[in-house]
């Protein structure tokens, strides 16, 4: 059964996505300024 294995992994990529579109817009910000 992979569920168990697969969840953590799939919240990570989550959280990592999250992260990546924060970063993104904080970049997006320093360049307009």
């Amino acid at each position: 059964n992979l569920l168990p294995f697969l969840e953590p992994l799939l919240r990570k990529s989550s959280e990592g996505r999250r992260n990546y579109s924060v970063v993104s817009s904080l970049r997006q910000s320093e360049n307009l300024q």
